[in-house]
């Protein structure tokens, strides 16, 4: 049993393909991606072409590699096209984004600025004091950003303040309930 994979790529991205590594060429940028042995991989036409390697026993592993690969593939094929975003918001008082060339300064009622160095591949955004917007073309490398600076000040589960993800929703607690003592 061999399990192939047809990928059609779209006009404005150009592909390169030596030994074991592909270069995708885009309208927003350039992206490099190495790949393991487990399959192989042919360029035809306007179409590529993913192949699990034909072995006697494919293992698991071999399989979740070549699911993976093609999803991948997939996502810089988007990326180039059309860059991924991600957005979060400030809740809390003073709470703030400050950017200063390529690094990020948040302010999060603590005693002193949390700063961050941006990454090259990202872009950073910031519409209001309390909404950052990130653009990049590697859904990996956003997703970890954005999520470290999540990280910093997660939702209060009393008072909702701290990093949150829009339309994001969060059930408050209510405080310590009044007592009444029984005589």
């Amino acid at each position: 049993m061999t399990l192939i994979t047809k990928l059609s790529i779209p006009q404005n991205i150009n592909l390169q393909h030596f030994k074991n590594i592909i270069y995708f060429k885009g309208p927003y940028g350039l992206k490099k991606l190495i790949y393991l042995n487990y399959v192989l991989i042919f360029i035809k036409l306007n179409t590529l072409i993913i192949q699990l390697k034909p072995i006697k026993k494919i293992t698991k592993k071999a399989k979740a590699y070549y699911g993976m690969l093609s999803k991948i593939i997939q996502n810089i094929f988007y990326g180039l096209l059309y860059t991924y975003t991600q957005t979060l918001f400030l809740k809390g008082i003073g709470y703030k984004f400050i950017k200063e060339d390529k690094k990020l300064f948040i302010k999060l009622g603590y005693s002193h600025l949390l700063s961050l160095k941006i990454p090259k591949a990202i872009t950073i955004n910031i519409e209001t004091q309390t909404k950052l917007i990130g653009l990049c073309i590697d859904k990996n490398v956003l997703s970890l950003f954005i999520n470290r600076i999540r990280q910093f000040k997660l939702p209060n589960k009393y008072t909702g303040q701290g990093v949150l993800y829009p339309n994001e929703i969060i059930k408050l607690k209510n405080g310590k309930a009044h007592k009444t003592k029984k005589k």
